[in-house]
């Protein structure tokens, strides 16, 4: 299933690009991931990042700045994200 994101400067609110963004598996410790990336997005060139996930798991979304810093935003740290191994879920916990 394709996982989407936007990356959004937080002063200017402008989409930005030219990033890398990855999906690692999600840890308890303090950066909130681990290992090696599991799946590193596409840059859409519009602020829009895509990856097509084919395993449902639990991760932590980490950003590399074009400056080359790394920014772990704390709303994408332990967010499942659903592959194509499971039937889509809708709303009300229903498949």
């Amino acid at each position: 299933m394709r996982h989407t994101l936007t990356v959004i400067n937080k002063t200017t609110g402008a989409p930005q690009n030219g990033y890398t963004v990855s999906l690692y598996a999600y840890s308890t410790g303090s950066s909130g991931y681990s290992g090696s990336a599991l799946y590193t997005y596409t840059d859409g060139q519009n602020g829009t990042y895509y990856a097509d996930v084919t395993t449902t798991i639990k991760g932590t979304v980490v950003v590399v700045t074009s400056g080359g810093s790394t920014v772990v935003p704390p709303n994408k740290i332990g967010i499942i994200v659903q592959g194509d191994n499971q039937p889509t879920i809708q709303p009300g916990g229903t498949t």
